[in-house]
Order: C-alpha cells, then structure tokens, then sequence
C-alpha cells in the first residue's frame, strides 16, 4: 500500500509485508499501536496523542486458551528518535537489539479491550566514550466500546519513556531522551497521552467523529523554559462515503500548545479532504 505523503509529496510505501500462517515479516502497523481504536480525521496525522506507526517487523499471532482472546508478539526496527547538538554529534545513538512488543485483545459483545507493550533498548555514549544503556518502555490501553449499531466510543491511554517516536504529536521530535548538561548524561523522556472519542452513524454512507485528546512529557528540572510541556486536542468532522473506496470529509480542529513554563498557544483550522483508494 503507497500514498503521495513522502517527501516533497513524493510515493511512500506505507504496507509491504508478507503473511504466511500465524506470522508476518514486513513494514506494517507496530504491534504497540491499535489503529481501529483511532478516529477518522480529515488532519492525516490524526489526534495528537493517537499511538499509531508502520514499522518493520516480525510477528507472531494467536489465540489463547479460548477464541475471543488473541496475543500478538514480535521484533521490531530500532529506530532512537534523539536530536543532538553540533557539540554531541559524536555521540549518536543506537540500538544494538530491536525493540520487543507484546499486545492481548480480549473480543466482547460491546467491543474489545487492548493491551499493548513495549521494551526498548537505546545506547549512547557518555563524556568519556563508553556506552551507556538506557532502558526504553511503553504501556498502551485501548479500545472500542459500541453503544449500539449506530454510537461507538473508542479510547486510548499510553504511558512510557522513550517512547516519542509511537505518538503522533512528539514523533519526529526528538524527544525519546534529553541530554543532561550538570551529569553530561542522556536521560529518558517520560510521556503519556490520552484519547477519547465519540463516533456516529448518521446514516449508512455518513458518520461523524468528535475527539478530545491531550499528550505531555515530564519536564526534567535542566530543560529550558520554552521546552514542550503539554498538548491538546478538539476535533468535529463528518464524511461522506460517495463511493466504494471514495470519501469527502470536512473538519473543524482546534489545538493548544503549552510550554514548561505555562505559557501557551493556541489554533484553529478547517480542513477538507478527497480520498480515493485504487
């Protein structure tokens, strides 16, 4: 699966993957994301602290003990998510292991309950020019719970550190660690996020989604005062499914951004959107 969202509007590959029995080896959805418990948005990103990202992997998938109750495993791509100043640019990190990700879904009559989780293991140098290890980790709960065929609401709560890169509104920002300046050691960035939203079938072809959601990180005592303390996030759209494989949506979304010192800002935009699959 490819869409236009690459760099420069360029092809990017968002799904290549090969499924054989229980496993599958490619570029798909992280087993430490549930994408069905996310909202439709005209915003391509999605709300800010939705745990959504395609990644390579290897995993393994199976029910246990009884049919409702499935359990996904797998080996993940490495990928730390740290910007460095000129001054540290000898002191990239990596990951020697690849990260390692458990979720269980359990199926009821209202819907269905996700756990996910995630270890990760980032290596830096320090000062001197030996490794440091830095334990990474991440909780996610999700879900869908169906009021009844028409209202549904869907959640998420994720909770970890070193985890920016799986959160929509701190992926890219390299946030996974901060680099002390007294210790001259990189320490984990804790984050967490919550997403609540209300869905709605107006009719067979039109459906509409109202969401709040909000994502922080715990400041360190060193970081400056402008750093990224919290973000939120209200959304309203409505699509309209015109053809099979063919949707128009339109969305009204407001955002508010706060600093580590309190102070804060705010947005307002109106999008619209075509969406073709062929």
């Amino acid at each position: 699966e490819t869409d236009f969202l690459g760099a420069n509007n360029g092809l990017r590959i968002r799904h290549a993957f090969v499924e054989t029995g229980n496993f599958i080896i490619g570029q798909t959805w992280s087993t430490f994301t549930d994408v069905n418990s996310v909202p439709q948005t005209v915003d391509v990103d999605g709300p800010n602290s939705s745990v959504q990202l395609r990644t390579v992997r290897i995993r393994y998938a199976d029910r246990l003990l009884e049919s409702n109750l499935r359990y996904i495993v797998s080996l993940e791509s490495p990928d730390p998510d740290v910007v460095l100043a000129d001054s540290l640019s000898d002191r990239i990190p990596s990951q020697f292991l690849p990260d390692i990700a458990g979720q269980l879904i359990r199926n009821f009559d209202f819907g269905y309950i996700s756990l996910a989780t995630i270890i990760r293991g980032i290596t830096v140098k320090d000062s001197s020019g030996s490794s440091e290890q830095i334990l990474g980790y991440g909780v996610l709960l999700s879900g869908v719970y169906n009021l009844d065929t028409q209202n549904k609401f869907l959640f998420q709560g994720v909770y970890g550190a070193a985890i920016s890169r799986y959160i929509t509104a701190l992926k890219g920002k390299g946030v996974d660690l901060v680099y002390n300046p007294s210790t001259e050691l990189f320490e984990a960035t804790k984050s967490f996020g919550l997403l609540i939203s209300y869905n709605h079938d107006w009719r067979s072809d039109i459906s509409s989604a109202f969401t709040i959601g909000m994502v922080g990180i715990i400041n360190k005592d060193f970081e400056t005062a402008d750093a990224f303390s919290q973000s939120w996030y209200y959304s309203g759209n409505v699509f309209w499914n015109a053809l099979l494989g063919v949707r128009f949506g339109l969305e009204i979304a407001q955002g508010r951004r706060i600093n580590n010192d309190t102070s804060f800002g705010r947005a307002t935009r109106i999008g619209f959107i075509f969406y073709a699959d062929f």
